[in-house]
């Protein structure tokens, strides 16, 4: 019986407690880990068989413990390939052959050697992860084995995030060595280049092996370097964490380039500097185009602004009262010779004589952009000079009046003929004089004309002085500049434009003259303009684009002129029409082809759309503008799809403002010729041009309706069907197009002749839409070459039947004032 109070018996007691909580301690301990769903603890007796399968294999492997206790080995659940390959390994290296399976698996840690592994293990469903492996041999009191541990941990999520890293760290290097417009360099903390890209090599001349493990300093001129500036620059970097600077940089064989440089301090987490990123940026060449660029951009965009503005505010608004003043003045002479008034008429024919003038001036200012684009061509012919002189005075002389001002004329004895474009010799003239009449009051104007001999050549010498207000030398820069007058205050006491003088500065360039200007502030100005008398045709861009000349000998047959720009197309046109009897024309540009149709007057004209420069819709609205080409028949050759086919709602013809009444006549005569019943519908916004064309038709016999727009026009067709409708395009609340479309749709109403009204300038898409007055359009891909010949072919015959059938004969050619 123990001595309870033997104190080495207590003693031993209390040692034997403590060990049994130690034990008890290491007990629970073990088997939360063992029971652990994060890890996989696979025990195995010495043969490999699984003896106990925990809770984190179960869930990470997809077996129950039932499943694989006692009957597999973990070599069944790892990739075989995988077994296999680690048996190889281990036997190169410890020098003896391992057996693939659950030998290879445990080898090491049989030796006693530590072992963790990367393994494929596959799951129950036959998905695989990859795991990391620690293999441990349980041993005995003996130091036995009596079986292994193998805990394993799914390393699925740390292999993705790797893989990313490892794409990552690929795609940005190869992004680094395929940038070539930035040199992208990585520097060590002392500044030495430890990789060096494409671009690096472009724009500083070093290849990579020249230049790695060599300080950055070496970019810098040889005085920066001397400052200490290199140095410098990698404090600030050090310290600010990022700098930026501009400066000159040298290049392997010593050119110097304006750089722009930005660096930045690669530190690692624990705040430890690592290295310098050094991106460097040529800016030598972009530095000289963007200053280029703007400079060119700011002087665009000024002008097209000014340009753009004033066009797309004065197109419009000039030609609407011209309506009135043309057609009213037509009106009166008409009137004053019906009722034996002819005192009225010379005055009267001042009137619409200054009209047209001001219309054709009007024209030339919306033509500028074509001027400024060298799209304006001249039409040369020889004329009197004198006979000129005298319709610019004429037409000047209510101007100088206006102002209390004198007009003397001197011109010489032989001033003869010249041959010259007559319009813009005219025009220059008349912007000349009216310049001097509008700074002129109360004094004097005067227009010399002379012929010199200059080089062996004569020249024509016109001057035009005033004793107006003169300019000042600044005043004197901007002179031919568009829409440039001398100052703000010019411009709002006497008012214009500024692009007469421009206008006529660029019509002297082009014949082969010059214009040059004398002034003094409060003494007058002195314009004078010298021209060849015999001005040269221009040179053309390219080879001939019409036929060679050949007499036009008047047998009787009908003339086709062919505007047509593709080569092998015109000569297959000619061929054909030529075997038919026609007299054939051809011409590859829109801008030649109206010349030859003004000059030839012919019969039937073929026009191709897709033309460069002037194209189809362009020539053919020139045409219908025209009264002495506006009935020639036109056939159509385009590429327009039947998309665009489907805009064509049917326009049966096409007027031009202002409003010519000869014109109009024929156009009315061309309808009566079938008569039907019923009044003119006039549908027109402004109330001028409105009130001429209701007084025009009263005139020729006609009941007018008019509309003010297309709605108001729609409640008028329903009231009462007319037989004609004239139309005017831009109104408010429903325009033209709108109306047509309207009207197009009604099933009693889609027959009723509708002729256009509108001012000259169309887009190409409202020609589209408007094209009623073409008499066929043919689509050159629509058919094979011989049916589309044929076609063209019998168009014509059958245009020239019809022209037959209505006229007779033609008319006169004659242009009709």
């Amino acid at each position: 019986m123990p001595n309870y109070s033997d104190q080495n018996w207590l003693v031993s007691q209390s040692k034997r407690r403590q060990a049994e909580e130690a034990l008890l301690k290491a007990g629970a301990l073990q088997k939360a880990i063992f029971n652990s769903a994060n890890f996989s603890s696979i025990a195995t007796d010495a043969q490999g068989v699984i003896q106990i399968f925990n809770v984190g294999a179960e869930r990470m492997l997809g077996y129950t413990a039932a499943e694989v206790v006692d009957k597999i080995t973990p070599a069944a659940i790892s990739d075989p390939q995988e077994v296999i390959a680690r048996a190889e390994a281990l036997s190169l290296e410890l020098g003896t052959t391992i057996t693939p399976g659950f030998e290879a698996l445990v080898f090491k840690a049989s030796r006693g050697i530590e072992d963790i592994y990367e393994l494929t293990y596959i799951r129950k469903d036959g998905t695989r992860f990859p795991a990391i492996v620690s293999v441990t041999a349980l041993r005995d009191a003996q130091d036995t084995i009596i079986g292994y541990l193998l805990i394993g941990t799914d390393n699925t999520a740390r292999k993705h995030v790797e893989e990313k890293l490892r794409w990552t760290e690929e795609s940005f290097r190869l992004m680094v060595e395929s940038v070539t417009d930035y040199a992208i360099v990585m520097l060590d903390p002392e500044g030495r280049v430890v990789s060096w890209n494409t671009g690096a090599e472009r724009i500083k001349g070093y290849s990579a092996e020249e230049i790695v493990g060599q300080h950055f300093s070496r970019f810098y001129p040889q005085e920066d370097i001397q400052s200490g500036k290199p140095q410098r620059d990698l404090d600030v970097v050090a310290d600010k964490g990022q700098f930026e600077d501009e400066g000159w940089r040298v290049r392997q064989d010593g050119s110097a380039f304006w750089a722009n440089v930005a660096f930045t301090a690669i530190r690692d987490q624990a705040g430890n500097l690592r290295g310098f990123a050094m991106l460097t940026r040529d800016l030598t060449e972009p530095m000289k185009i963007e200053a280029t660029l703007t400079k060119a951009k700011d002087a665009a965009d000024a002008a097209n602004q000014a340009k753009s503005a004033f066009l797309a505010t004065m197109s419009h608004e000039l030609r609407t009262p011209m309506n009135a003043i043309l057609g009213y003045s037509e009106i009166l002479m008409e009137d004053a010779q019906d009722k034996g008034q002819e005192d009225f008429i010379p005055d009267l024919q001042k009137i619409h004589a200054s009209g047209n003038h001001l219309l054709s001036l009007i024209n030339n200012i919306l033509d500028l952009s074509k001027i400024e684009a060298g799209k304006m061509d001249l039409f040369l012919e020889s004329f009197g000079i004198f006979r000129v002189i005298e319709d610019v005075v004429s037409t000047i002389r209510p101007l100088v009046e206006k102002n209390a001002n004198t007009l003397q004329i001197h011109c010489a004895a032989d001033l003869g003929t010249m041959h010259a474009d007559l319009t813009k010799v005219r025009q220059s003239l008349f912007n000349l004089l009216s310049n001097a009449c509008k700074f002129t009051e109360n004094g004097t104007i005067t227009l010399e004309a002379s012929r010199e001999l200059i080089g062996g050549a004569d020249w024509i010498k016109f001057s035009v002085s005033d004793t107006g207000i003169g300019m000042a030398p600044d005043q004197m820069d901007k002179l031919f500049q568009p829409f440039v007058q001398g100052d703000a205050s010019t411009s709002r006491k006497f008012g214009g434009t500024g692009l007469g003088m421009t206008i006529t500065h660029r019509f002297c360039e082009m014949m082969g003259g010059e214009i040059s200007a004398v002034s003094e502030p409060g003494s007058g100005t002195t314009f004078t303009i010298r021209l060849p008398a015999r001005v040269k045709a221009q040179p053309p861009a390219a080879a001939p684009l019409t036929d060679p000349p050949e007499p036009m000998v008047s047998d009787g047959s009908s003339t086709v002129l062919v505007i047509e720009d593709d080569p092998a197309t015109r000569d297959l046109l000619k061929r054909f029409l030529s075997k038919d009897g026609f007299r054939v024309k051809t011409v590859a540009e829109g801008e030649e082809g109206l010349r030859l149709a003004r000059e030839l007057q012919p019969d039937v004209i073929t026009l191709d759309v897709m033309m460069s420069g002037l194209d189809g819709w362009a020539v053919l609205t020139e045409l219908k503008a025209d009264p002495a080409l506006a009935d020639i028949p036109v056939v159509m050759l385009t590429f327009v799809d039947n998309k665009n086919l489907g805009y064509a709602l049917g326009a049966s013809d096409y007027l031009t403002k202002p409003i010519q009444s000869e014109r109009l006549r024929a156009v009315l005569e061309k309808y009566r010729r079938h008569p039907q019943p019923g009044p003119v519908l006039v549908v027109e916004d402004d109330p001028d041009t409105q009130d001429v064309l209701r007084r025009l038709l009263v005139k020729e016999g006609c009941q007018v309706i008019a509309a003010e727009n297309g709605r108001v026009a729609l409640e008028r067709l329903a009231e009462s069907q007319p037989r004609l409708i004239l139309l005017d395009l831009m109104m408010p609340e429903m325009d033209g197009f709108q109306f047509i479309d309207r009207v197009r749709q009604h099933e009693n109403w889609r027959t009723i002749p509708i002729v256009v009204v509108t001012a000259k300038d169309l887009t190409k898409e409202d020609r589209l839409r408007l094209n009623g007055y073409v008499l066929e359009i043919i689509r050159k891909n629509a058919c094979p070459r011989d049916e589309l010949l044929a076609e063209v072919r019998a168009l014509v015959k059958s245009c020239l039947e019809k022209s037959q059938v209505k006229t007779g004969n033609r008319p006169a050619k004659q242009e009709i004032a």
